[in-house]
């Protein structure tokens, strides 16, 4: 579950290979031109997934204006550059004012990576239990 609340700078034109979960953290895929890979710890995200990435195959029996779903291989929004969101995307529980780093997966953690982009990428601005709807405020 990813909702924008106060939304940062959007890209549009980048596609995901793979399903994802809107609210995951991401990085430009270094074999892929266009393309976008979930983060994993020591990463520093390009941004944050905004739409579910799913198989065209699926039949969700709704209308993808009413899903805001994206398509695997088709172009998916990414919010880049700050912005507060709610989302479910955490490993851990979550209290106000915990700064939250990319964990496994794309997914937010309070672990700081052992190497690699050690920076924090969003601050907690409520507490929630982990996979929990939380508010945070994307800090890229």
């Amino acid at each position: 579950m990813f909702k924008p609340v106060f939304e940062g700078n959007i890209d549009i034109f980048l596609k995901a290979d793979t399903l994802l979960k809107s609210g995951t953290l991401v990085v430009l895929n270094p074999a892929k031109d266009g393309y976008v890979l979930p983060a994993v710890a020591g990463d520093q995200p390009y941004g944050v997934l905004g739409q579910d990435v799913v198989d065209r195959s699926v039949d969700n029996f709704k209308l993808d204006s009413v899903t805001f779903v994206a398509y695997k291989d088709e172009l998916a929004g990414v919010y880049v550059e700050g912005g507060m969101y709610y989302t479910d995307n955490t490993l851990v529980d979550v209290a106000y004012g915990d700064k939250l780093y990319v964990g496994a997966n794309g997914k937010f953690t309070k672990a700081t990576p052992a190497t690699g982009f050690t920076g924090h990428v969003a601050i907690a601005l409520e507490d929630a239990l982990a996979g929990e709807k939380v508010r945070v405020r994307y800090a890229l």
